[in-house]
């Protein structure tokens, strides 16, 4: 509860924050050096409260949803204002705008498949499976968006570096995916396999024996049929029925 508290509340409030005050807040409050740092203030005080929980659960996710955050917030202090880093980075704004709608995108999928499963439409596997899959993907898009807009040249270090690490974490979990595929395809069709030949083996056991037939004294395996003694039975049935029980043997 703790671990969705923070990336599904923290994460979402904080990745708003200064693509709103950049986007409604006029260039004179954004000059105030002493809002800009207040500001920063609350943003650092509320990621390190977010690290202290996604510790536990992995500290990868701190900078998928905090880093940029935390590394810009740092870099107000120091600098006194957000209208003068606004002048100096043009594509800050975007950047942050893109994050925040990869974020919320993750956020509202992995809630929106949880509560699903809490409805029992889908299965605990298939959530973990699903969010496994789906939130690598989806950043690793997002990285290949920055890479074709270059915006590592035109950002920051404050905010370069949690980028940076965010791309590495993506070229980890695309191969543990990878792999995960690889291995389950194996699996799969081994198993496959392993069930044709367990059914192809008792095909031919079944071939091989018959109902029909039985074992003579001798050892020898030989039908049914001829264990049968027609000369018996052509002279305790063939007269009250007419039938011809030898003839019937040979055809």
């Amino acid at each position: 509860q703790n671990v969705n508290r923070a990336r599904g509340c923290y994460a979402l409030i904080l990745c708003a924050v200064y693509p709103l005050m950049y986007r409604y807040l006029p260039d004179e409050t954004l000059r105030d050096t002493v809002l800009s740092r207040a500001v920063a203030a609350a943003m650092v005080a509320a990621t390190v409260c977010m690290y202290n929980i996604l510790k536990v659960y992995g500290k990868g996710l701190f900078i998928l949803y905090a880093g940029t955050k935390f590394g810009f917030s740092l870099q107000v202090l120091f600098a006194g204002s957000l209208y003068s880093l606004r002048e100096s980075y043009p594509h800050l704004v975007n950047f942050f705008e893109k994050e925040a709608l990869m974020i919320s995108c993750c956020v509202e999928f992995g809630f929106l498949l949880y509560y699903c499963e809490s409805r029992r439409i889908v299965s605990v596997p298939f959530v973990r499976d699903a969010c496994k899959r789906y939130h690598p993907l989806l950043i690793f898009v997002f990285i290949v968006n920055m890479l074709k807009e270059k915006f590592w040249s035109r950002l920051p270090m404050s905010v370069s570096w949690a980028t940076l690490l965010e791309c590495v974490l993506v070229f980890l979990f695309l191969k543990k995916m990878i792999r995960g595929i690889i291995t389950t395809v194996v699996e799969t069709v081994r198993s496959k396999k392993e069930s044709s030949d367990k059914r192809e083996s008792f095909a031919r056991k079944q071939r091989r024996t018959s109902v029909f037939d039985v074992t003579s004294s001798a050892g020898r395996r030989s039908s049914i049929f001829e264990s049968i003694d027609f000369g018996e039975l052509s002279s305790s049935l063939g007269s009250s029925r007419g039938i011809n029980l030898n003839a019937l043997k040979e055809e």
